[in-house]
């Protein structure tokens, strides 16, 4: 709203016909502002994801930060990412956090197990996971990583690695937001 507050008062002295198209040139970049969504490692938007990332093995087949990945245009599990690098579907997921945290975005982080915490958690069921959500849709990622992920920036913590850990990424429209206050 206050971004057509904005353009109302820039272009109060053009004619009408410059206003109306202010409006709707900043409406359009408003409601492209309020899109998120689980993301591939692409960058393309996609209505789900799930991951498991593979346990450490003593033989480095698998380093501890291997992730399978397969999401609504997969037909099957599909090729291994490493969650260590920024090109991965969680990483690209989350950069939208990163990339608009400063914005007016509904977003929250949860772990039960906090980055920078010691000790293994609090004795009950673990719960884990992040939400943003702009004007039209939003996102909802599940995963079982402790101390995971740090609201400054992306970075798999080695703490990550030894056990297998499980993400479930989903799209959701904003209007869902009601559901995580009944929760």
């Amino acid at each position: 709203m206050p971004i057509f507050l904005l353009a109302f008062m820039d272009y109060s002295g053009k004619n009408s016909f410059e206003m109306i198209g202010a409006l709707i040139i900043f409406a359009i970049i408003e409601f492209i502002n309020g899109q998120y969504s689980c993301k591939n490692r692409q960058g393309r938007s996609v209505d789900w994801f799930v991951g498991y990332k593979l346990p450490k093995n003593k033989f480095q087949i698998y380093p501890g930060s291997t992730i399978l990945y397969a999401d609504d245009e997969s037909t099957a599990w599909g090729p291994t990412e490493d969650l260590k690098t920024p090109r991965n579907a969680v990483a690209v997921t989350l950069k939208q956090y990163y990339d608009h945290k400063n914005e007016d975005v509904f977003y929250f982080f949860y772990n039960d197990q906090q980055p920078g915490e010691r000790g293994e958690g609090h004795g009950r069921a673990h719960a884990k996971g992040v939400a943003l959500f702009g004007n039209s849709s939003g996102f909802w990622l599940l995963h079982s990583v402790p101390r995971f992920p740090s609201a400054k920036s992306y970075s798999y913590p080695s703490n990550g690695e030894i056990y297998g850990q499980s993400f479930l990424c989903i799209t959701l429209h904003s209007t869902s937001i009601d559901m995580f206050g009944k929760v």
